[in-house]
């Protein structure tokens, strides 16, 4: 699947959240179900290596930079998707 696939499957923000979770699972070695979207990223176990891991797959699927404090400055799935999908409305959606 190409990124523009990818990226345009992305719809809502419960897409978002899915990949999110399917990638932080992946990254982690843990089951998607054990993922609490609500639950900070520090809880979950992620630090600096994860976290600009998936900056670089987020900014890749995405097509743009992402900041480097991403998952500090929305420290939780549920607002970083939340970021993604008001991007997708913005300039991303053309």
């Amino acid at each position: 699947m190409s990124t523009s696939e990818v990226v345009s499957g992305l719809r809502e923000e419960e897409d978002i959240v899915e990949w999110l979770v399917d990638r932080l699972a992946a990254e982690l070695d843990i089951s998607p179900d054990d993922i609490d979207v609500t639950a900070p990223f520090s809880n979950l176990g992620v630090d600096s290596i994860i976290g600009v891991s998936l900056s670089g797959q987020l900014a890749e699927t995405f097509g743009v930079d992402m900041p480097a404090t991403l998952f500090w400055d929305y420290p939780t799935i549920e607002r970083v998707a939340g970021y993604l999908a008001a991007l997708k409305k913005g300039p991303l959606a053309a």
